[in-house]
């Protein structure tokens, strides 16, 4: 497999390489295969990518199919129209994939668009649009702006405002502004501010400021701050104390 490099515009057909270098504009036709690949011009693959090592996107990158990598990162613009699977994954410029991402580790500090997410440990730092399934045993999402997901499921789950958002927040009026919507949160240990849903579901569950649930189901524990808006909350397992809903004093 030998090397191909775009400093300018070029155009060719897919095939199996060992590096790809794209620092102009240019267009391969067909499916993929090597074991590096950089972007930092424009750059247009119509197929799919299959990567042994790292993809690096640091300008405009298309890809029109599914992508495997070891290691996926863009500081630029990068559009799959397929889905993603890949080792660890980085956004800190925008990504925007059409199907699903499958990964062990992903972090986004830019913005993020996704039909799923699948992975081990998930970690946000601004804004997201998953608009079926967020799962993964690890989330911590701090919001810098709006986030947005289906359904959200994981062992521990961690959502919380940024300082700067807090304090800009207060400084203007705008306590409310930037939050995480979706439609249901399950997990063992829940641990929410700014969030909306409908439902939410834990073992232990701290529900903080600025949140708008419209259930909260608990096994062990539920505090809530006084600054949220909760429907309903209902204790599933556990010993339940006196007067407590379902307890037996109010059956």
């Amino acid at each position: 497999m030998g090397d191909f490099s775009i400093s300018g515009s070029g155009r060719c057909s897919g095939g199996k390489y060992e590096k790809i270098s794209i620092s102009g504009s240019g267009h391969i036709d067909g499916d993929v295969t090597c074991n590096s690949l950089g972007i930092s011009g424009s750059g247009h693959i119509d197929g799919n990518v299959e990567c042994a090592g790292p993809v690096r996107v640091s300008g405009s990158a298309r890809m029109s199919g599914d992508m495997r990598a070891k290691s996926f990162s863009t500081s630029g613009s990068a559009h799959i129209d397929g889905s993603l699977d890949c080792e660890t994954g980085g956004v800190s410029g925008s990504a925007h994939i059409s199907g699903s991402i499958r990964a062990g580790e992903f972090t986004t500090h830019g913005s993020l668009g996704a039909r799923t997410v699948e992975a081990e440990h998930f970690t946000a730092r601004g804004g997201f649009s998953i608009t079926e399934l967020l799962s993964a045993d690890e989330i911590d999402v701090v919001i810098g702006g709006n986030c947005r997901a289906g359904e959200v499921g994981g062992k521990n789950i961690k959502v919380r405002r940024g300082e700067m958002n807090s304090i800009l927040g207060w400084l203007f009026g705008a306590g409310r502004r930037g939050g995480f919507e979706c439609t249901a949160i399950e997990g063992d240990r829940v641990d929410i501010e700014y969030v909306k849903a409908d439902v939410v579901r834990g073992d232990v569950v701290t529900v903080g400021p600025g949140c708008k649930i419209g259930r909260v189901e608990y096994k062990t524990s539920c505090t809530a701050d006084f600054d949220s808006d909760i429907g309903e909350r209902v204790q599933t397992g556990g010993p339940r104390s006196p007067g407590s809903p379902g307890s037996p004093e109010l059956l």
